[in-house]
């Protein structure tokens, strides 16, 4: 009989990554730990990490800012998981520390937080907060502690969300770009965390990446299933090409670099819609056993509303 690994997860108390800690719970086949901040947490936070603690989970204290609290949480992990969101300072800074921890404490593999569209094959002006999480995966090279990421497309949970500038339910239209039948890729946040807690502890994933989605819809079928769902007509609207497209979002970067608000979202559309970070050979057959939501399935199981900006940074 194998011996149990051992699962480190770094921000457990965001949506993901509670749902990452929840799933390998349930599996009960490792030992899971969490990294949590020195003096713990008061708010909502503290109350999902006790659910968590009530199943099992194990807490250790370390601050991604601070390195040499991080390789004592480190020890005697098989494999750590990334699940943070936020700026430069936690994406870059924090999971290098993490990487370079990971490293000295002997740890075999890691699962930065790239749960997104394949950004291995964007360039770094291509998307501003993706640009981050590929700074952070430099931090690999030459190390003996190896990545998988995992690889999703988009979050059928951020899709749905006016936010992202696809579907507006309120007015009732839904906006692309291009011709609307590039491929793209969905995943649900729920159906990530599963094949995230399957890849931590898959030993035959090391140094490469797990690809996999729900569906893959092109904007047009997406559409249709979106009017399907609401049960009126969304009003389609096309405001240009792929290329205008670009063109929108460097001039909006022109204007004003450093209001990201108002260009990233695009961004992300672009680097669907262009094709450029399509997910090719989707390993979705690796794990036979997870059946992931269609969007239709998802829909039906989640109607749409507001989902945190950060899901997706």
């Amino acid at each position: 009989m194998s011996e149990r690994k051992t699962i480190l997860i770094a921000g457990v108390t965001g949506m993901l990554g509670h749902q990452i800690a929840s799933v390998l719970l349930e599996r009960g086949d490792c030992s899971v730990q969490a990294l949590i901040r020195p003096g713990g947490y008061d708010d909502d936070k503290g109350e999902k990490l006790e659910q968590l603690r009530s199943r099992g989970l194990k807490t250790v204290e370390g601050d991604l800012t601070v390195p040499k609290t991080l390789l004592p949480a480190c020890e005697g992990v098989d494999t750590v998981i990334s699940a943070v969101q936020g700026g430069e300072k936690v994406v870059v800074t924090g999971q290098t520390n993490l990487i370079e921890a990971a490293e000295r404490a002997g740890v075999t593999r890691m699962i930065p937080s790239d749960f997104s569209v394949d950004l291995h094959k964007l360039d770094y002006d291509d998307h501003v907060w993706l640009a981050m999480r590929k700074r952070a995966d430099d931090a690999f090279k030459g190390k003996s502690v190896k990545p998988t990421s995992v690889l999703i497309g988009a979050f059928m949970d951020v899709a749905i969300d006016p936010m992202l500038g696809l579907v507006n339910w309120d007015e009732g239209y839904f906006t692309y770009w291009g011709d609307g039948e590039q491929p793209c890729d969905f995943t649900a946040v729920a159906d990530t965390a599963k094949y995230i807690a399957a890849a931590a502890l898959d030993d035959g994933l090391t140094g490469r990446p797990l690809r996999v989605a729900g569906e893959v819809l092109t904007m047009k079928q997406l559409h249709s299933i979106f009017e399907e769902f609401a049960g009126s007509k969304l009003e389609l609207r096309n405001p240009g090409s792929v290329d205008e497209l670009r063109e929108l979002i460097e001039n909006k970067k022109r204007e004003n670099p450093e209001a990201q608000a108002a260009y990233v979202f695009y961004q992300y559309q672009w680097a669907m819609v262009s094709g450029k970070a399509k997910l090719d050979e989707l390993d979705n057959e690796r794990y036979p056993d997870i059946k992931p939501m269609s969007m239709r399935d998802f829909l039906s199981h989640k109607p749409p509303s507001k989902t945190s900006g950060p899901l997706i940074n």
